[in-house]
């Protein structure tokens, strides 16, 4: 009966194995049908389609990393999780509060034209 059950559950390693392939799965996902995506919408936002393909490749890495990784490893990357995360956060907030100030930029210029002899 013992063997049976031990047989029939998925020990730590296979589950990790699973996980990481899961995520690397998305992230080919992501980077394959966001440019195709990008392709058949009216107004193409390159900035978007260029994080949600640098996320998709950073999810690709990161299924592979944590499928290859044993427990002292998943460890130490655990520990320092919360942090990248928070990192990646502010990378990408700042991304895209950048290509709102230029968007708005744009915006502006083309509602107030230049006066004759000013330059933009």
């Amino acid at each position: 009966m013992e063997v049976r059950r031990a047989r029939s559950r998925i020990d730590k390693r296979e589950a990790q194995r699973l996980v990481g392939e899961t995520i690397r799965d998305i992230g080919i996902l992501m980077v394959v049908f966001a440019p195709l995506d990008a392709l058949f919408q009216e107004p193409r936002s390159s900035a978007v389609v260029s994080l949600v393909v640098a996320l998709g490749l950073c999810l690709i890495g990161s299924g592979i990393i944590l499928g290859i990784m044993d427990d002292a490893s998943m460890n130490y990357l655990l520990r320092w999780a919360p942090t990248v995360v928070a990192a990646l956060i502010l990378v990408v907030a700042g991304l895209l509060l950048q290509a709102s100030n230029r968007r708005d930029a744009k915006r502006d210029r083309e509602r107030s034209p230049c006066m004759p002899g000013e330059t933009p």
